[in-house]
């Protein structure tokens, strides 16, 4: 039977500044996958900085059950990439215009090599079947577009 991941009950952040206009009523089951869209400004980033544990509750709930887990932290299970970590440690090397230019391509890093070796085949290979990442192992990291380079990162 699946459970709740993530359950927050009416939950307000404690500072007043980073509230939403309502209680976050929320859960995510086991198996969902979530992407949280939405215009400049419209609390995108305090929700999921709320839900994550970020901005302590003045009231309501939070839960978490990351079972079958060894370990319980949001930290160790959940994986948040904003637009602007997209350009981040991966490619801090790298400038955008280098895309282009050919003799900066040959010194760059392949997906692959970034990725390195893991001793668990399995979820390795579950991983690469769910984000398709077959077909950029071979790809400069320079190369990637922002939601390429997004699927490489987590």
């Amino acid at each position: 039977m699946k459970h709740d991941i993530i359950s927050m009950h009416q939950g307000v952040a404690r500072n007043p500044l980073v509230r939403l206009a309502k209680p976050i009523e929320f859960s995510l089951l086991q198996g969902e996958h979530l992407a949280v869209v939405g215009p400049n400004g419209a609390g995108k980033s305090l929700l999921i900085d709320t839900l994550l544990g970020k901005y302590p509750l003045k009231e309501g709930s939070v839960s978490y059950d990351f079972s079958p887990s060894d370990t319980q932290t949001v930290y160790d299970n959940v994986k948040y990439i904003t637009f602007r970590d997209s350009y981040g440690a991966a490619d801090a090397n790298y400038y955008y215009q280098q895309r282009w230019n050919a003799h900066d391509q040959e010194d760059a890093p392949t997906v692959g090599d970034l990725l390195g070796e893991t001793d668990n085949v399995a979820l390795k290979e579950e991983l690469f079947a769910l984000f398709n990442m077959e077909s950029l192992l071979d790809k400069k990291i320079i190369l990637l577009s922002s939601g390429e380079l997004r699927k490489f990162q987590l």
